[in-house]
């Protein structure tokens, strides 16, 4: 039993809007036959088993990755009529894609953005995202919130940055187009596969990042693994500046390398995030008050999916 614990120091919850905040790759069944699967039983494999478990929890806001077209228009889509909710498969020929969920007695949509970072002109891969700009009836303010799943090769930290960069470029366009208050909060979740504290995290929390000073391609991520290779000239005189202060919402249990959000034969990290924040630094009335833990390694009885996880990933939450 995964517990809840506290996020933030010196908030309570007479200031906390008692916003509940979701992300989580649900692992598609069609790629759920790659070589890190190889010591999962069929049977925690199973579609049909993995399916219920997935759905049982309510949030007011929800973003989910690995989506496959036919899951979420005949399940999700279907079971959760009570929410606004968003589409996007990845382009090409990939069977997947990303969700997002905004529950409808809390919020009004008043836009939604489809990011595909294939449109950009040194990216040649076929990841997305989604954004939403939504009027938060509760707190009588604009919300921002945004889903992604980001490239897994470690390989291309570059290829990494240019769609996390282009992701933040959307949502600041968002802010010019609707003329948002700097005070807007934002709430970015997704599969970002990356490490805490690694390059490309620096760059979602401190907001810069220098490529003359990041070492080997296959490192901007953390997961240094892949084929090293050396940053190229051209890049390395690109700045890249995340307009947003932005933190982590599980910043303070991030520090310990037992702590995992994706457990799998290939992958025992954390790469799943919900980032918070908004173009000036947040205030108390939107701090995240708790979060459900991460994983510990040493706890695990097996690798994932199992029978009391249905996803090689496991759903990170904020309150």
């Amino acid at each position: 039993m995964r517990k809840w614990v506290k996020l933030s120091k010196g908030v309570t919850d007479a200031v906390s809007p008692n916003l509940r905040v979701l992300t989580y790759n649900i692992l598609s069944p069609k790629l759920s036959n790659i070589g890190t699967m190889k010591k999962i039983s069929k049977e925690n494999l199973l579609w049909d088993r993995r399916c219920p478990l997935i759905t049982q929890e309510i949030f007011d806001v929800f973003g989910l990755q690995e989506v496959e077209p036919a899951h979420y228009m005949t399940i999700l889509s279907k079971k959760f009529d009570e929410y606004f909710s968003y589409y996007i498969k990845r382009t090409g020929d990939k069977p997947d894609g990303c969700c997002l969920f905004l529950r409808k007695t809390r919020f009004d949509v008043l836009d939604q953005v489809f990011v595909k970072f294939v449109d950009h002109a040194e990216c040649d891969r076929d990841n997305v995202g989604i954004i939403a700009l939504c009027y938060d009836k509760k707190l009588k303010m604009n919300a921002v919130f945004s889903t992604t799943h980001i490239l897994f090769n470690s390989s291309r930290g570059y290829i990494k940055l240019i769609q996390m960069n282009m992701l933040l470029e959307n949502i600041n366009k968002l802010f010019k187009k609707h003329e948002l208050s700097s005070n807007c909060p934002i709430f970015i979740m997704g599969d970002f596969n990356m490490t805490p504290f690694s390059g490309l995290y620096k760059f979602m929390v401190e907001g810069f990042i220098d490529l003359a000073q990041s070492g080997k391609e296959n490192q901007l991520s953390g997961q240094n693994c892949g084929r090293s290779q050396e940053i190229k000239k051209y890049w390395l005189n690109q700045t890249f500046e995340n307009p947003f202060s932005l933190k982590s919402s599980m910043f303070m249990h991030e520090n310990s390398p037992d702590n995992v959000s994706i457990f799998h034969l290939g992958s025992e990290s954390i790469v799943d995030y919900i980032f918070y924040g908004s173009i000036k630094e947040v205030g108390d009335k939107i701090l995240p008050v708790q979060g459900k833990e991460f994983l510990e390694k040493r706890n695990m009885k097996s690798f994932l999916p199992n029978e009391d996880f249905p996803s090689d990933h496991v759903p990170l939450v904020q309150n």
